[in-house]
């Protein structure tokens, strides 16, 4: 007999759910698609344990009759294309007719529709592909999916979904992406009973707006340009919405939420030199074009696409856009101060954790009228929050210092003579370079030390002791109180840091829907933009992705990049010699926790070397 057999349709069908149906976002984003081509003007949406255990979709589109709705669980049964002339020219979201099949295989389903015009619909239940029978029910106009225990027979993928609210933060970004695409549709969500927003119709300003921040609203330029292949409408973001990392670029290709780099890169070559390296800049940019000088039938989850002539879009796109930010940020004194002439209010370009946000800012505000907590020690006078101070601590001896450096130098010098003494660190010769290196004069040559990453380490030891043990540092009252807005996605990120936040010396408490107060901070950190320390910390949380990393890992990670000295900081003698006394007295100073170099070493003799004295 052999080996080849013909596998079940139900087999087949959880199979193929794994090319689409991914996560409980992936159910989110096939539905709502449904939704949108149906005609729809109102979309509800609603979850409960990061949709793990319930998503509910509500729309008024069009409904489907009893036979279309027996129809639509078949697999490659669509409603959208007839032919593969049509699927060249492909207009709506959907066309490929697998999703409802796949859901249907691993979840328990409840359809209910009515056709427009009608007062009954019909209702049909799916459990694991298995079929119920289909009765009239009286409902409005509209379909209604609730997709219940998602992977509730395929335990191995069930097993691997994300936590709760990790899931419910993908399905915020899902929703994010339909309701920029489509802003002149109502979008409703709300999550284990509670309201998460309401949008209502809007300009894609306004809309910004509901998803971000008001923040937002009034530093968009508006983008609306015609060219031979495409035409293009959107916004782009001034330089006050640059970050250093991506996160905020949403780019849709005739309504369709994309993921192209090489066209995010147009957009970036668009700002020339008013970026610097390693920065992203924020858009909504929407390319209509003919569908038949596109490809979307790519991937199963349709976000990725070809053009048929993919550098011409590019280039075109690229060069409007220069054209229209070098006349609206270059020409704008108001946008010219979004950044700041030297960097030192973020740290390194180098480092791995560079700030991204997915909602940055939304808004910081001052609230003097806010009450301090008790028994915090006072913030320093306002004419001191500028000055950098590294927190006191016992003073490591110059013997106990020597030796840490010949510890170092018996590592890294491996062309040193054996037995070569080092001798104790000069500590009258200690300089620091440009407002980055500290330079350190020892008795085989120098020590050149990265004063960000050097601290970086220092910090990221601390907060792990911190937080692996049951203490609690110090804390640093703010003069006033400060009110910060996140959004939804944020807030839900920020109630699970928020016991870690605590141990390392924040206070912070909830205020009203998604905000928050901070009113201390750690006695270690800096007074210099205290609200956006903890926005770039919590997006830093964010983008550190890395399977299996804790998260008072990821917390201890962030808090090191954001609270460490930046370049550009200039420190005194003394301050010089307590950075190098705590960076030998970590267990691994040679690096940062990023994986960056924090000293390097030269020798006497290779300095020799160099100036031909030898």
């Amino acid at each position: 007999m052999g080996k080849i057999r013909q596998l079940s349709e139900q087999l087949t069908n959880k199979i193929a759910a794994g090319e689409v149906v991914q996560r409980p976002a992936s159910v989110v984003k096939e539905l709502i698609e449904n939704s949108i081509d149906a005609g729809a003007t109102e979309i509800i949406v609603v979850i409960e344990d990061g949709g793990k255990e319930l998503i509910q979709i509500i729309d008024n589109g069009i409904g489907m009759d009893e036979d279309d709705l027996l129809l639509a669980f078949d697999r490659h049964a669509t409603s959208k294309i007839s032919s593969y002339d049509e699927l060249l020219e492909v207009q709506t979201l959907g066309f490929r007719g697998e999703a409802l099949a796949s859901i249907a295989a691993v979840a328990m389903v409840e359809v209910r529709s009515c056709l427009r015009g009608m007062l009954e619909g019909r209702r049909l239940t799916i459990n694991g592909g298995k079929f119920g029978s289909i009765l009239p029910i009286p409902m409005q106009p509209g379909t209604v999916f609730e997709i219940r225990k998602l992977f509730f027979n395929v335990p191995a993928r069930r097993k691997f979904l994300r936590e709760t609210n990790t899931e419910y933060r993908q399905i915020i970004e899902t929703l994010r992406q339909f309701a920029l695409g489509y802003p002149n549709l109502r979008f409703s969500f709300s999550a284990n009973g509670r309201e998460v927003f309401l949008l209502q119709p809007a300009e894609l300003p306004s809309r910004i707006g509901q998803l971000f921040s008001h923040h937002y609203t009034g530093k968009v330029i508006p983008v609306a340009f015609s060219t031979e292949i495409f035409s293009i409408e959107g916004v782009v973001g001034t330089l006050d919405l640059v970050r250093t990392r991506g996160g905020e670029q949403y780019l849709f290709v005739n309504r369709r939420y994309v993921v192209d780099r090489n066209l995010n890169l147009a957009v970036y070559q668009a700002y020339d030199r008013l970026l610097d390296r390693g920065q992203f800049p924020f858009f909504v940019l929407n390319i209509k074009m003919d569908p038949k000088l596109v490809d979307v039938n790519v991937h199963p989850q349709k976000t990725e696409i070809k053009f048929r002539d993919e550098w011409a879009v590019h280039n075109l796109l690229r060069g409007r856009l220069n054209h229209l930010l070098q006349e609206k940020l270059i020409a704008a004194p108001s946008f010219s101060q979004a950044l700041p002439p030297a960097d030192r209010s973020q740290p390194d370009t180098q480092s791995e954790l560079d700030y991204s946000p997915q909602t940055a800012a939304l808004t910081v505000t001052s609230n003097p009228q806010f009450a301090k907590s008790p028994g915090l020690p006072q913030g320093r006078p306002e004419q001191q929050r500028m000055n950098f101070s590294l927190p006191k601590s016992a003073p490591i001896n110059n013997d106990d210092l020597a030796n840490k450096v010949r510890h170092f130098e018996q590592n890294l010098q491996k062309d040193s003579e054996a037995g070569n003494p080092v001798g104790e660190l000069a500590m009258a010769h200690f300089w620091q370079a440009h407002g980055r290196y500290i330079f350190a004069q020892i008795a085989s040559g120098i020590i050149i030390v990265d004063q960000y990453a050097a601290h970086e380490r220092i910090l990221f030891e601390k907060a792990q002791k911190v937080l692996a043990n049951q203490s609690q540092s110090a804390s640093q009252q703010l003069l006033f109180p400060l009110t910060i807005e996140l959004s939804p996605d944020d807030f839900s990120l920020m109630l699970d840091c928020f016991p870690a936040l605590q141990k390392l010396g924040f206070v912070l408490r909830e205020f009203g829907k998604n905000m928050l107060i901070l009113e201390a901070i750690p006695a270690a950190m800096r007074f210099i933009d205290e609200g956006q320390i903890i926005l770039e910390m919590l997006h830093d949380v964010q983008q550190r992705k890395a399977p299996g990393t804790a998260m008072s890992d990821k917390i201890a990670f962030a808090f090191a990049a954001r609270a460490a000295v930046r370049s550009g900081d200039k420190l005194q003698p003394s301050e010089m010699q307590q950075l190098l006394d705590e960076l030998f007295a970590t267990p691994n100073p040679y690096f940062s926790p990023t994986g960056r170099p924090v000293i390097v070493q030269m020798s006497l003799n290779e300095l020799d070397r160099r100036f031909e004295r030898k």
